[in-house]
Formats: structure tokens, C-alpha cells, sequence
């Protein structure tokens, strides 16, 4: 059996009091400490301490989801330049903690890029607005206010990202400004449309002029002049009625007929069964020729450029519905139209 000195009991009791005494110690300066103390976490982003959190996993949570809804539907995608770091700590029970306010700050760090739409005329981009919905709304409207135009500009809506942008404070102000600018460019607007007796003018193209056409050698690339817009109903050739010298393009009344090349009008009035009819004189002794039309916008001797409006889509003379009877004539001789047709 092992006998334990006097000695060696009295160590031991110290040891163990001192052990208390420690134990009792520490828990004495711990319960002290969260006393006067709170644990967090200190948040510094680029060296700067943003401020105290009780919950690092709650702030990080926020953030994650921020980076990828942003706080708003018009919130297209958000960047975080930086990622904050966390240090642990004892903070006094008087400080504030304030965990709304290191993320706000977090958030304030943060490229944002909303979601807008420009509303673009001819690829100039005129203003931005915020809804799909308003931008389509406005572009309805441009069109509508041009529709009465021979010459139209192309009205576009356009998506994009940006990180600052301004919205208008009246919209409706530039609409009426973006009109008022296509308008000072049109200074021909479509002819009331009619379907009335056209006579034919009595101004005719001087001989000279007219074979200086005819005897130029030009290289002649002749053009739909619908511009791709009407349905072919009737093509060259024979038919169960007649023998078809022309083609047939169906379009709305009020279609702007467009001249296939180069030329000089030569004709411009009613003619027989073609109703309204325009002529026109060019290269290497070429016509083309243009019926049913609802009314004109050429005068004989206008030297035209290909693709200028001319006269617009009717039913006039012997037609069944709103369409340009189109005509290729060499020499005088009705040529079928479509192999000399670009498109």
C-alpha cells in the first residue's frame, strides 16, 4: 500500500486550492468580461472598418442575395468591387452594434447597372426611359405621329445596362420634338388618298432631254418598288382573262410606290384601264411604268433617284383591289418584270 508523506498532502492540498482559486478566478474575470463586453465582429472593407455586426453568416446571407437580385425589378445585375473581411471581437456592452448600417455601406461600395430601355430613331439613341412597357408605348407613338411621311425613320427600342441615367421629365415634350425634327426632313407628306378621275398633264419632256435618256448607257439595276412590301397577285404572262403585260403587287391604299431606277416622269395621270398612271423614262431606252395608283407625287420632267416615292399603292381604272400594276418596257415592248428585278 502507498502511504502519502505529510508533506506530500500538503503540496497536494495547495496545488488543488491554487487550481480552485485559479478556476474560480477565471470564471470570475469571464463572467466580469461579458459583463462590460459583447462578442461580434468587426467588418472593414479596403481597410476601412465599416462597423460592428452581431451575425457574420446573417450579413453575408444579405449580401449574396443582394449581388444577385439587386433591391429593385430594375436592378439588372450588381458588382462587388471588394470583399469585406470579418475579425472577430470583444466590444463594449455601450457600443453600437448596427448590422443595417455595414450593410448599407457595403451596398453604397457596390457598382449597380439598371436595366433601361432607349428609344432609338435612325440609330440615334433620343432618350431612356425605365419600362419595356413605355418604351414600346413611345415608339407606337413616333410612328403613328410619321405615318403621314414619305419617308419614314426607323424607330427602334433598344435594352441595355447602365450605372447612371436620366429619365425625362416630360416625355411626351420629346416625342413631340422628335416628330418635329423627322418633319422638318419631309417636306412632302402623303396626298390626301383619292380614287377620283386624274387627267393627265399637258407638260411634256423636251425631245432633247428625252433622248439624252433613252441614249445613255448607264448600267441599270432596277429595284421592287414596293420595296419588298407587296404580294405578287398577277404575274406576266397569260392569264385565264387576258395575256398579262406586267407585274401585280398587292399593298395597302396609301402604299408609297417607290421608282424601280434613275429616270425621268414622263407620264403623270389617268390612262385607259391602268387608272392613275405614272411613266417614267430611263437608260438605254428603258421605261417602267406604275397603275392603279391611289394619287401621285411626281410631276412630268421630275428627274427622280431610285427609291423615291413617286405615287402610292390604289385601286384606280380596272382593278379589283389596292395594288401597283408594274411595268418594264424596253423600246416601247412590255418585258416581264422579274428577272430584271434585283431583289
Amino acid at each position: 500500500m502507498l502511504k502519502i508523506s505529510g508533506r506530500t498532502k500538503l503540496v497536494f492540498n495547495m496545488v488543488l486550492k491554487l487550481i480552485i482559486a485559479m478556476a474560480l478566478g477565471c470564471t470570475l474575470m469571464m463572467t466580469l468580461l461579458f459583463i462590460s463586453y459583447k462578442p461580434t465582429y468587426e467588418v472593414s472593407l479596403n481597410g476601412e472598418v465599416l462597423g460592428y455586426i452581431s451575425n457574420k453568416n446573417i450579413l453575408q446571407d444579405r449580401i449574396k442575395e443582394y449581388l444577385e437580385k439587386g433591391d429593385s425589378d430594375k436592378v439588372g445585375y450588381v458588382i462587388m468591387n471588394e470583399e469585406p473581411k470579418y475579425e472577430f471581437t470583444l466590444l463594449k456592452k455601450e457600443s453600437t452594434i448596427d448590422d443595417d448600417m455595414v450593410f448599407a455601406k457595403i451596398k453604397d461600395t457596390c457598382d449597380v447597372y439598371y436595366r433601361v430601355y432607349g428609344v432609338n430613331v435612325d440609330g440615334k439613341e433620343e432618350f431612356v426611359v425605365d419600362s419595356i412597357t413605355e418604351a414600346q408605348r413611345l415608339v407606337d407613338e413616333i410612328n403613328e405621329k410619321q405615318s403621314s411621311y414619305t419617308t419614314q425613320a426607323k424607330v427602334e427600342v433598344s435594352e441595355k445596362f447602365a450605372k447612371q441615367y436620366d429619365l425625362l421629365d416630360d416625355v411626351e415634350v420629346a416625342v413631340n420634338n422628335i416628330v418635329n425634327e423627322l418633319e422638318k426632313t419631309n417636306n412632302k407628306k402623303v396626298v390626301k388618298q383619292s380614287t377620283s378621275y386624274a387627267a393627265p398633264t399637258t407638260v411634256t419632256v423636251p425631245e432633247e432631254i428625252l433622248l439624252a435618256w433613252k441614249n445613255s448607257n448607264e448600267e441599270l439595276n432596277f429595284k421592287n418598288p414596293l420595296e419588298g412590301v407587296g404580294l405578287v397577285t398577277s404575274r406576266f404572262g397569260l392569264r385565264a382573262r387576258d395575256n398579262h403585260k406586267g407585274l401585280d403587287l398587292a399593298a395597302k391604299t396609301g402604299t408609297p410606290i417607290h421608282v424601280a431606277e434613275d429616270g425621268i416622269v414622263t407620264y403623270v395621270g389617268w390612262y385607259y384601264g391602268y387608272g392613275n398612271f405614272v411613266k417614267v423614262q430611263h437608260a438605254s431606252g428603258y421605261e417602267t411604268c406604275y397603275g392603279h395608283c391611289s394619287a401621285f407625287n411626281c410631276s412630268v420632267g421630275d428627274t427622280v433617284s431610285q427609291g423615291d416615292v413617286i405615287a402610292y399603292v390604289g385601286s384606280t381604272g380596272n382593278s379589283t383591289g389596292p395594288h401597283v400594276h408594274f411595268e418594264i418596257r424596253i423600246d416601247g415592248v412590255q418585258y416581264n418584270p422579274e428577272p430584271f428585278l434585283s431583289e
